[in-house]
């Protein structure tokens, strides 16, 4: 852009020579000769058939270099929008688990779809603003090199222009920052209202809802609207203050400056051009600082997950062989609050059943978390075959684990790739559907497959919707079966489940007896009756723990309670 500026200064300077030569005027001005003397110099005629053909040439060059740079600018607009889209999700995906809980879903999903498309817009802008400017400074340059007077005339008329507006831009920048904060509050507010549509529209109560939503598009209309006001202000203003400064230039050419026609028309026409790059300059500065709240929001959202990364040892962890370990474990989501967990020291062998039982906060889900590793002790340590978990590299361990929770997590795609998240995969690979086969039949899930009409083919729809939910939550343990799990974790899967469905899940659990490592979070105790030991947890710490025989023999004990107010 700046050297189509070069040739376009470089064709207008032209017309200098071309115009004295076609008005008759035999005393050439010195720069007009200075143009000429180039001419001679490199034997190329100075006719004006000749002078028109290279200021045509000149300007179709101009036009393909601007088209390039044009191009070039959109393809790293782009390239950047990418980039920055895969770095955050890469290090959402890397983040520290509490610290990536502590924001809600719709915020996450305003930086990714919304913020940064607009930091790739305010980039444009900046590149556009930054090649404005030089364009401007190079006008200007042409237009000192014939009349400097007109040129310091309007430095100084640019100057006059470009204080008042900063104001404006530092509203129109306090603006921004409140829109992207408004934008989020949004995301937040739809994401809640469409994930709990069916409820809220089953209970009538999607009135407060509504309302809290109208309310951000308000305000956001109100940004917007400011917003747009400052930005039609500056557009308004650029070709008035452009023909004043020509008008201006004209008044002190008649009556104070001495000079002819033709390098005064030259001058004024170069310094029109000086103009409008300039405010084109302000124009495209606007607009970054309409967008620059987004850019600020990226940032301060790349500092929190760069800070925020998950710990990783340099250990990886081979297959589970033995054992798993926690000695004095104690873990607080709040350092100021009470502990989660207190103390905790227990045993998990290989290819044995583990219940975690107790009441509602007692800290069973925790408990598995810090299995899973999303989680960290505060104090004591958690031991993989003998290996401090510090030191190893979480996602080496994390390969080996089936987890399979009340919240069931189904796609909306077919049953096969919802088993092996590759539906190419599971048409070309005879292994592959093999495996999705026999991950079903574990599952207890094969036969209500081949009886809907498309079977492995059929599309289950957002979240499972044409599903029941025990379909769903035993789609959801066949995709796990399906990865062959060292260690297999259920938290609460069958709470939310009937009788029926319960009775498929609890035989698939039966068919994995000895075979799997499985810990199960359960209230039921039809879920919990088979495992090979059970912890009753109670206000973070292990209350009793044996078998199921010898936790039911104790006349008083918190699982006979549990048992005989049917809180299992």
């Amino acid at each position: 852009m700046p050297l189509s500026a070069v040739l376009e200064s470089f064709g207008i300077a032209l017309l200098l020579p071309l115009l004295q030569a076609m008005g008759g005027e035999s005393d050439q001005s010195s720069n007009a000769s200075n143009i000429l003397g180039i001419f001679e110099w490199a034997g190329i005629s100075t006719e004006p058939y000749i002078l028109l053909s290279i200021i045509g040439i000149v300007f179709a060059t101009k036009a393909c270099i601007k088209f390039a740079s044009e191009g070039l600018l959109n393809f790293y607009t782009a390239k950047l929008m990418l980039r920055l889209k895969s770095r955050c999700i890469a290090g959402y995906s890397n983040m520290d688990h509490a610290a990536f809980a502590s924001r809600n879903t719709g915020h996450y999903i305003n930086i990714i779809t919304t913020q940064i498309q607009r930091l790739a817009k305010s980039f444009g802008f900046t590149m556009h603003m930054a090649v404005h400017f030089i364009s401007s400074l190079v006008f200007l340059a042409a237009a000192a090199a014939i009349n400097w007077k007109f040129a310091l005339v309007a430095v100084l008329g640019g100057l006059a222009i470009t204080f008042p507006l900063q104001a404006l831009n530092a509203k129109v920048r306090k603006i921004s920052r409140e829109t992207a904060s408004e934008m989020s509050l949004l995301n937040k507010q739809l994401v809640q209202v469409i994930q709990t549509l069916k409820y809220l529209i089953a209970t009538n109560r999607t009135e407060r809802f509504l309302e809290l939503i109208h309310s951000s598009c308000h305000r956001l209309f109100q940004h917007q609207y400011r917003t747009g006001l400052a930005h039609a202000f500056v557009s308004s203003i650029r070709e008035p203050l452009s023909v004043l400064l020509v008008i201006l230039l004209v008044t002190l050419q008649v009556y104070f400056f001495n000079q002819g026609l033709a390098p005064a028309l030259v001058a004024l026409l170069l310094l029109h051009r000086t103009t409008q790059a300039f405010m084109m300059t302000m124009g495209e500065y606007q607009k970054s600082m309409e967008l620059s709240g987004s850019a600020e929001l990226v940032h301060q959202e790349i500092s929190l997950y760069t800070s925020n990364q998950e710990p990783r040892g340099d250990e990886i962890q081979p297959d589970f062989q033995a054992s798993i370990e926690f000695k004095d474990v104690t873990f607080a989501y709040d350092p100021h609050e009470a502990s989660t967990l207190s103390n905790i020291t227990l045993t998990i062998p290989k290819n044995h059943t583990i219940a975690l039982v107790g009441r509602s906060g007692a800290g069973k889900s925790t408990l598995a978390d810090l299995v899973s590793l999303l989680i960290r002790p505060d104090t004591g340590s958690i031991l993989i075959d003998g290996q401090d978990t510090r030191n190893i590299d979480p996602l080496t361990w994390r390969r080996q684990l089936g987890y399979v929770c009340q919240d069931t997590v189904i796609f909306d795609d077919t049953i096969a790739a919802n088993i092996c998240l590759d539906d190419h995969l599971y048409h070309h690979d005879d292994r592959c559907r093999e495996r999705v086969h026999e991950a079903a039949r574990q599952a207890f899930a094969a036969d209500f497959i081949n009886s809907l009409p498309m079977k492995y083919g059929t599309v289950v729809g957002d979240r499972g919707v044409r599903l029941s939910g025990g379909q769903r939550q035993r789609l959801f343990i066949a995709r796990e079966l399906y990865n062959s799990p060292n260690l297999l974790i259920l938290d609460e899967a069958t709470s939310a489940l009937d009788g029926e469905a319960e009775m498929a899940i609890r035989e698939s659990l039966e068919l994995l007896h000895h075979t799997v490592t499985v810990i199960v979070i359960a209230h039921r105790l039809a879920t919990i009756k088979h495992a090979d030991y059970i912890y009753v947890l109670d206000n973070g710490k292990i209350a009793e723990e044996g078998p199921y025989e010898a936790l039911c023999g104790e006349q008083e004990s918190i699982f006979r309670s549990m048992l005989e107010t049917q809180s299992l």
